[in-house]
């Protein structure tokens, strides 16, 4: 079984990419640059995420926040 891989939101995109190209199990971080969404919208959004269904409701999924 291979080792899947968690990338934090400092490491570039391309090795990310590359990775993935390679079929390589990557996971990366939630990130949003704080020019595209305010940090009381975000923690908005996340609280509905985290209240609003069952942990199996995201299992295997990536959940992406509105810019």
């Amino acid at each position: 079984m291979a080792i899947a891989l968690y990338m934090d939101a400092h490491v570039p995109r391309s090795i990310t990419l590359g990775l993935r190209m390679r079929t390589v199990d990557v996971l990366t971080a939630i990130y949003t640059h704080p020019l595209h969404i305010s940090i009381g919208q975000c923690i908005r959004d996340l609280e509905i995420i985290s209240k609003a269904g069952e942990p199996g409701d995201l299992q295997d999924r990536v959940e992406f926040l509105p810019l």
